[in-house]
C-alpha cells in the first residue's frame, strides 16, 4: 500500500529524479520529482497531520521549491497538501496537463519577489512635531485630563500622520519600481507599523535593474522607511490556475 504523500508543488521537469534527504521528518525523509511528460510532481513522504501550520514546516516546505527553482519552474502548491499516494499524484498531473504545462510555459523565467515598506517611529514622530508642537508637550496639556484621553490624542495624531503618509508614499515607491516587473499584487498589511506589502512578478533577466532601482528608493527615503525585501520566491501570488484536488472531493 502506498504512503500518503506531501505535495510541494509541480515542475518543468522530464524525467523522474531525487532531490535527496531534506524533507519532512528527523532524519529528513527523500524528496523526489515524479515524472509525467514534460511535468513532474514534487513529492516527499507526509507527517500525519498539518492542520496546525509549523514555523519550521512552512520553512522547509519554501526551501523545497526553492531548490527545484535553481533548475526548473515551479507552480507551488499550497502548504500542507497531501495525498493519498503517489498515484494520485500522477492522476492529478494527467487530469491537468495541459493547464499545468500552459501556467509554467507563461511564467518560465521568472521569480517572485515580495516587498514590505515599514514607517520609522521616530520619522512619524518628527512629522507630527513639525505640525502640531512636541507629543510630550502635548501630553503635558492633557495632564489636566484623564491620561487615557491624552494617549488617544496622541494616537490619532500618529494614525493621521501614517494614513497620509501610505497615501503619498506608496504611489510613488511603486511607480519607481513597476516599469521592471512583470505584475504586481498588494497583499495585507500586516501591523500596524507596514506601511504597504507587495509581491512583484520579474523576469529573472531584469532583476538586477529592478533590485537596483530599489537600492536608490531605500537610500532616498533613508530614515522615514525600513524595506524588506525577499527574492527570489515560487510564484505563489502570480499563479492563475485553480486546482481542484480530486482526493479532497467530500
Amino acid at each position: 500500500m502506498s504512503s500518503p504523500k506531501y505535495l510541494f508543488g509541480i515542475a518543468d521537469c522530464a524525467q523522474s529524479k531525487s532531490l535527496g534527504q531534506v524533507g519532512f521528518g528527523n532524519p529528513p525523509s527523500e524528496v523526489t520529482l515524479v515524472n509525467c511528460g514534460h511535468l513532474a510532481a514534487v513529492v516527499g513522504e507526509a507527517k500525519d497531520d498539518y492542520s496546525v501550520p509549523e514555523r519550521e514546516d512552512v520553512l522547509l516546505h519554501q526551501k523545497v521549491l526553492e531548490r527545484v527553482m535553481e533548475e526548473h519552474t515551479v507552480l507551488p502548491m499550497r502548504f500542507g497538501t497531501v495525498a493519498p499516494g503517489e498515484r494520485d499524484v500522477l492522476e492529478l498531473l494527467r487530469c491537468y496537463y495541459e493547464d499545468l504545462l500552459s501556467e509554467i510555459t507563461r511564467l518560465r523565467g521568472t521569480i517572485e519577489a515580495g516587498l514590505k515598506v515599514f514607517w520609522a517611529k521616530e520619522a512619524v514622530q518628527r512629522e507630527v512635531e513639525a505640525k502640531q508642537g512636541k507629543i510630550e508637550d502635548l501630553k503635558k496639556e492633557e495632564d489636566k485630563k484623564k491620561s487615557y484621553e491624552a494617549a488617544v490624542k496622541v494616537g490619532q495624531l500618529v494614525q493621521n500622520t501614517v494614513e497620509q503618509w501610505r497615501e503619498r508614499y506608496t504611489p510613488l515607491i511603486l511607480k519607481r519600481l513597476k516599469p521592471y516587473a512583470m505584475d504586481l499584487k498588494m497583499n495585507d498589511v500586516v501591523g500596524v507599523q507596514m506601511l504597504f506589502n507587495s509581491s512583484f512578478l520579474l523576469k529573472k533577466s531584469r532583476r538586477e535593474e529592478f533590485e537596483h532601482e530599489l537600492e536608490k528608493v531605500a537610500q532616498e527615503y533613508s530614515g522615514k522607511f525600513g524595506f524588506r525585501y525577499v527574492a527570489p520566491v515560487p510564484p505563489y501570488n502570480f499563479v492563475n490556475l485553480r486546482l481542484e484536488v480530486p482526493w479532497e472531493k467530500v
